[in-house]
């Protein structure tokens, strides 16, 4: 008969050797070979700024988890870096914050060398070989007697179990990381669709999800020494050979690599009784190997063993030996490991030379490492997920060795998304390594209210600026600045707000009972002048506090242009108060402050209140701190809010506010407000009253280098906020004006701003010289285009022409 066989050969596709069959359960994968799988994605920890008895312990409890997965599981962790050029685009009310993160945007964009890394742990469970067939079977149907029905069973059982025991792994996994997310299908799906195809995008389920190695390929595997995946060469990195000794983190560099790649590690659990078998086998095949042939017919003749031996592989055995007796002792567990790393890249010449840079990472850290050729389409099938069997490349491998080696710390990027504000993070700004972008968030939950810590000259007045700026990308924002020094006085005059120096002699006066003919109104100002008496050194006594009520009584019947302090003094009818309370009324020296008769406070996106001079005036301070306070409570309505107290310690370490400290940061919190506390004095707050109170309060802290961190009375109190002895160790070797580092309880990074000369013209005017520019510009135009002006005035031409533009596109929107 004549063969036509050889003539209609089958063309192979890709999907004839992925594994992957159908979803039959949420997030439930059956394989080809009746295995079934399930994936979680993770943040592992960052693990820069953690000592090393830290990062042991963690290899610990890592090695502990390694230890539950028994002969018949297959482990994967992956690693994808992929390149991050997302940058949330924002709505600005004013054109210079607009301006500005337009830049920082286009900056961010395009530079190439900002990626992040996904993480996931992939659990596949390989049944016992007289129970794949009936894996298999949920698929097919039998005849209807009860033994078909019996076998239609064992397959829903071998399910349940699978996924009782990865529910369990992924709740131990939890612990472990900073963040487990257990894969849905959709979000399965496309995990596996982005292993084997160059274009990455969600993949929906479908109401029958089946022939998933199909639907999945759409892109063409090109075998061969070069292979191609696309059009996009594959080069796969496997290593041979592995170092005697790890460490945790072993191949933490491999973070930083500036381009993206696929790190996939595979391991295939033994159960005790299988580990031993293996490592004996092995043992015996090395201890056979410790003479050759000449050697061992020389003993035979001689009666004596001959003292020339191979002693790597005396070496070998005796390792396999150590290796039995840790698996004896429940000291780890042992499985088949095999890792490879593969970079692609359309230009032949940059997937080479991507190769050679993972190459040295392996290589520094004792690896022997193989750029595969002919190995390398079977070894980037064996990193795929689920595929237990493609990759000849597998050793026997110790729990504890694979805790180090797998990727279990990571550069912690921020988050995308501050769900209490329902927009995206703060801003975008880059990790101290510079290939990992870093999304400031000062939020954690809820609770937005942060402290800032570092001396002086260390960029605290630019952190703050900066921060100033980009809240305004969240709708509605509104921002209240109290500053010293007048350090944000340009960012505040740039983006169109308003700026009160409230110890001028032509400072702002307020009118505190303007509104206390309101019953809320007449409650506060009742309580806020018994503060005042008692600050007074005046024992508030219940005929005092009846007489300060019968006052105000009388007061709130005024109108209003006389609902004064003076009026109200007048009104006393203690004399002992009256005389007091005298220095706040008209012609007392702190009348000037709060005894107007009128008041035109309004309140726009941002205002500053320049609270130097007024801090040198103790008993002035506190009422109108108080008071202010009040007026921006008032102002709360529900829009997001941020409050900036800039060296706090000097006019909050008040008995009376410190004990109202706790339940305002409460307030505030419910009113979608954040409080930031910014010092410059450490001592200041090792000494305050409050510094447990914010401590416990701000769970967010963002400090400044430090040269001076490390010694020892400042040590102290850095260790008082939190600090391990290896982050102080960061603040003092960090660069002052360049690297901040925030510590949080989702995560620490340091991180610099990365901003341009043209924002810090604007944001680092605190000098004295450029307070002079600020006045000479605001006094030329009456602040009008205050911006534009100080940018031209500061050499910034062709920007401050672009902002003009801006202002116009603005006004005619």
């Amino acid at each position: 008969m004549f063969n036509l066989a050889e003539y209609r050969p089958v063309q192979k596709s890709l999907w004839d050797y992925l594994p992957w069959a159908a979803l039959i359960d949420e997030g439930v994968l059956l394989n080809k070979d009746g295995s079934f799988t399930r994936a979680a994605r993770f943040r592992a920890p960052d693990m820069d700024a953690t000592s090393l008895e830290q990062k042991l312990a963690h290899r610990q409890r890592l090695n502990n988890f390694l230890k539950r997965l028994e002969s018949g599981w297959c482990l994967q962790v992956e690693a994808q870096r992929r390149p991050s050029r997302t940058y949330p685009e924002s709505k600005f009310p004013d054109a210079f914050s607009q301006m500005i993160d337009d830049r920082r945007r286009a900056s961010f964009e395009a530079d190439q060398t900002h990626f992040e890394i996904d993480h996931f742990l992939v659990l596949t469970y390989l049944p016992p070989e007289d129970r794949k067939e009936k894996a298999a079977s949920m698929f097919f149907s039998k005849s209807d007697d009860g033994e078909a029905e019996q076998e239609a069973e064992a397959p829903h059982k071998e399910l349940s179990r699978f996924r009782e025991a990865s529910d369990q792994l992924f709740g131990l996994l939890s612990t472990l990381m900073s963040e487990v997310s257990v894969l849905d299908g959709e979000a399965l799906l496309t995990y596996l669709h982005s292993c084997i195809s160059e274009r990455y995008h969600k993949v929906a389920v479908s109401d029958n999800p089946v022939y998933l190695d199909a639907v999945l390929s759409d892109t063409e595997l090109l075998g061969g020494l070069q292979p191609r995946l696309g059009s996009k060469f594959l080069k796969v990195i496997s290593v041979r050979s592995y170092p005697p000794t790890t460490e945790p983190d072993y191949l933490r560099e491999l973070s930083d690599l500036p381009f993206a790649f696929r790190w996939s590690n595979r391991w295939l659990a033994l159960s005790r009784p299988d580990a031993q078998k293996a490592l004996k086998t092995l043992q015996r095949n090395w201890f056979a190997k410790r003479s050759g042939l000449g050697s061992v017919l020389r003993g035979q003749l001689m009666g004596e063993e001959s003292a020339l031996q191979n002693r790597d592989a005396v070496n070998k055995a005796q390792e396999a030996d150590v290796a039995m007796q840790m698996v004896a002792a429940d000291q780890a567990a042992f499985g088949y490991f095999t890792t490879s790393i593969i970079v692609s890249d359309e230009s032949l010449e940059t997937a080479d030379w991507q190769a050679r840079e993972v190459q040295k990472v392996l290589d520094a850290h004792g690896f022997v490492s193989k750029v595969e050729t002919i190995n390398a389409v079977d070894a980037w099938f064996g990193s795929l997920p689920a595929h237990a069997y493609a990759d000849v490349r597998r050793v026997p491998l110790s729990s504890q060795s694979l805790a180090d080696i797998i990727p279990s710390s990571d550069v912690w990027a921020g988050p995308e998304w501050n769900k209490a504000l329902n927009g995206p993070a703060l801003l975008h700004a880059t990790t101290s390594g510079g290939t990992t972008p870093f999304r400031l968030s000062l939020h954690s939950g809820d609770v937005g209210h942060t402290m800032i810590i570092g001396p002086t000259g260390a960029g605290k007045s630019v952190l703050l600026s900066t921060i100033v700026a980009q809240f305004l990308r969240y709708e509605d924002a509104q921002v209240f600045v109290f500053d010293k020094g007048r350090s944000c006085r340009a960012t505040c005059l740039a983006l169109g707000g308003a700026f009160f120096d409230l110890g001028a002699a032509d400072a702002l006066a307020f009118q505190p009972l303007k509104h206390i003919d309101e019953d809320p109104e007449f409650e506060w100002a009742l309580e806020w002048i018994e503060d005042i008496i008692r600050r007074l050194k005046v024992p508030v006594t219940p005929d005092v506090k009846r007489a300060i009520r019968d006052a105000l009584t009388s007061v709130r019947t005024l109108p209003v242009k006389q609902r004064t302090l003076t009026s109200f003094n007048n009104q006393l009818q203690d004399l002992t108060v009256r005389e007091a309370f005298a220095a706040y009324a008209l012609g007392g020296p702190y009348g000037r402050f709060l005894d107007a008769d009128e008041e035109d406070l309004t309140f726009s996106a941002v205002q500053a209140f320049e609270m130097e001079d007024l801090m040198t005036i103790p008993d002035a301070l506190g009422p109108v701190i108080s008071y202010l306070f009040h007026k921006i409570e008032r102002a709360l309505d529900g829009r997001p809010t941020l409050i900036v107290l800039d060296e706090a310690w000097v006019f909050l370490d008040d008995r009376e506010f410190s004990g109202q400290l706790r339940e305002w940061l409460k307030t505030l919190r419910k009113k979608n407000a954040s409080v930031i506390f910014a010092t410059q004095s450490l001592s200041d707050v090792a000494e305050s009253d409050i510094t447990s109170a914010l401590i416990e309060s701000c769970p967010t802290r963002l400090f400044l280098p430090n040269s001076r961190a490390q010694e020892p009375n400042l040590a102290t109190i850095y260790h008082r906020f939190g600090l391990s002895p290896r982050e102080i160790e960061i603040l003092a070797t960090a660069a002052p004006k360049s690297d901040y580092y925030m510590q949080s309880d989702r995560g620490t990074r340091l991180f610099q701003l990365n901003l341009d000369q043209m924002a810090l013209a604007v944001f680092g005017a605190s000098s004295p010289d450029h307070q002079a520019l600020i006045e000479e510009v605001f006094a030329e135009g009456e602040g009008q285009n205050f911006a534009t002006e100080f940018l031209s005035a500061s050499g910034f031409v062709a920007e401050a022409n672009e902002l003009a533009d801006r202002h116009m596109e603005l006004a005619h929107a």
